[in-house]
């Protein structure tokens, strides 16, 4: 959590207010951690938000295949991830998390940047299912809240 807070405090400091936010990040589990009675974190390395819970977003395991290359995407619109790859699923969840915004790139469609951009903490995409906000530093998101699917 350190880590955050020094990332959150280097923005705070260049701009007059802190571009922070709460954004949704959808993702699976393999347990059944967040069912009734079911609090124990499970050991799978197969298992996000097991993972997640324990050491946070690691940009290193993030899908390569998105639409920006392999960072932690968010939304600000929980629906986004309310889709046939999540809530079909009984293993399906989704995170709030707090995300660091720190200096926006603006794009225009997917594929036009494939990691982030230099001087940028962050890519945006305002399409037509809603938003994406790609961050790829660890220390740029946390995990706040968890929603589970099933």
């Amino acid at each position: 959590m350190n880590q955050f807070l020094c990332f959150e405090l280097t923005f705070c400091d260049r701009i007059t207010y802190c571009n922070e936010h709460f954004r949704y990040h959808g993702t699976t589990r393999s347990c059944q951690v967040g069912d009734n009675g079911h609090t124990m974190l499970c050991h799978s390395s197969l298992c996000s938000v097991c993972s997640i819970i324990k050491t946070s977003f690691k940009v290193s395991l993030a899908n390569p295949v998105g639409g920006f290359g392999k960072g932690i995407y968010t939304s600000s619109a929980s629906n986004k991830y309310v889709s046939a790859n999540y809530c079909d699923s009984s293993k399906g969840a989704m995170f709030v998390t707090k995300v660091v915004l720190g200096k926006v790139r603006n794009v225009s469609s997917f594929g036009e940047v494939n990691s982030c951009p230099r001087g940028s903490q962050l890519v945006f995409y305002n399409g037509r299912n809603g938003d994406e906000a790609v961050v790829y530093t660890n220390n740029a998101i946390r995990p706040v809240f968890l929603i589970v699917f099933g």
